[in-house]
């Protein structure tokens, strides 16, 4: 097992992301009891939260509406931390241990 230098942002879709799946891409199934979760790896430390989701929320729902959307103008209007509190919860740590001895591989979306 190895301690990897990355912290983590989770990010699970809220009831509200739900139901703006829903009503945005009626093909996409999205069951309400398994909501999966994301992981954003960021910098190992940090001090302040509320900086570090200032930082990153923008990218984190441009990666988390794409996938329903690609029409931008369909996506909720996401401006501050609030707004992206409603529609996701999220969870902020600073250690990821790697369980597998493979390399990690990286693959830029």
């Amino acid at each position: 097992m190895k301690l990897v230098n990355r912290g983590f942002i989770t990010v699970t879709p809220s009831k509200r992301f739900q139901d703006w799946v829903k009503n945005t891409n009626e093909e996409l199934f999205l069951c309400d009891s398994h909501r999966e979760a994301s992981c954003y790896l960021i910098e190992e430390e940090f001090w302040e939260e509320e900086q570090l989701l200032e930082k990153y929320f923008k990218k984190i729902c441009r990666q988390e509406f794409f996938p329903v959307s690609q029409d931008s103008d369909t996506w909720p209007k996401i401006e501050n931390i609030h707004d992206f509190n409603s529609y996701f919860s999220i969870e902020i740590g600073s250690f990821v241990y790697d369980l597998l001895s493979t390399d990690l591989k990286k693959e830029i979306v």
